[in-house]
């Protein structure tokens, strides 16, 4: 029989997630990647600036939910 899901796997998840983009935007941040969309003449836009900004509001978010989920009621 599976575990039941808790607020611990949830914590843990989000930590987890919260690792993962730091590794990524630090990658993005360092210039060892970039982040494109395909335009419709066939070119691509660099949207890294857009997805460093979406990362960091992200991390925000589930730093939230680790503070509030990790806390007893």
């Amino acid at each position: 029989m599976a575990a039941e899901p808790s607020f611990e796997h949830f914590v843990d998840w989000c930590k987890a997630e919260v690792a993962k983009l730091k590794d990524e935007l630090a990658a993005l941040e360092a210039g060892a990647v970039r982040m494109g969309k395909k335009v419709a003449d066939g070119d691509w836009e660099d949207i890294t600036p857009n997805h460093n900004a979406w990362i960091k509001q992200r991390i925000v978010e589930l730093d939230d939910l680790i503070i509030k989920y990790s806390f007893p009621i």
